[in-house]
């Protein structure tokens, strides 16, 4: 059984595309060193902030978005956060304990064996609405 490892952060430093700097998120492994935390995409090595560091969960949403690690994430009404805790990925709304990723795909979903093998089906009907480093308004607006 194999999965996809991968790691998300929020370069520092302005990356320079054509005519103007701006900050991008940078995906690829995670390497922590010397104080400093560092995305590496095979090309390149990023300097990322900390605090914005997620990895991917192996599900994507209802667009086929990769869900990471501290994604906003809305469904039926609800705005939650992907958090990893106790070595699982869990669905947290505000002022909730959480729930398992898997868990929720199995039981409430019963994913078929075709979504296993294939993968390119959506994860339920989540969809990321922002995440925790650029959006967390939407979790206090949501509690």
């Amino acid at each position: 059984m194999s999965r996809e490892i991968e790691f998300r952060g929020f370069h520092e430093a302005p990356a320079y595309t054509g005519k103007e700097a701006k900050a991008l998120w940078v995906y690829g492994f995670y390497k922590e060193e010397g104080g400093s935390h560092w995305i590496i995409d095979g090309n390149s090595s990023y300097v990322v902030d900390p605090e914005s560091i997620g990895q991917f969960t192996g599900f994507k949403d209802k667009d086929l978005k990769k869900i990471f690690e501290r994604d906003i994430i809305h469904q039926d009404g609800i705005v939650a956060e992907v958090i990893f805790r106790y070595g699982c990925f869990f669905i947290s709304a505000p002022g909730d304990t959480g729930v398992v990723m898997s868990e929720l795909a199995t039981d409430f979903h019963n994913l078929a064996d075709e979504y296993k093998k294939k993968k390119e089906r959506p994860f339920c009907k989540l969809e990321i609405i922002g995440d925790t480093f650029n959006d967390s308004e939407l979790l206090k607006q949501a509690s």
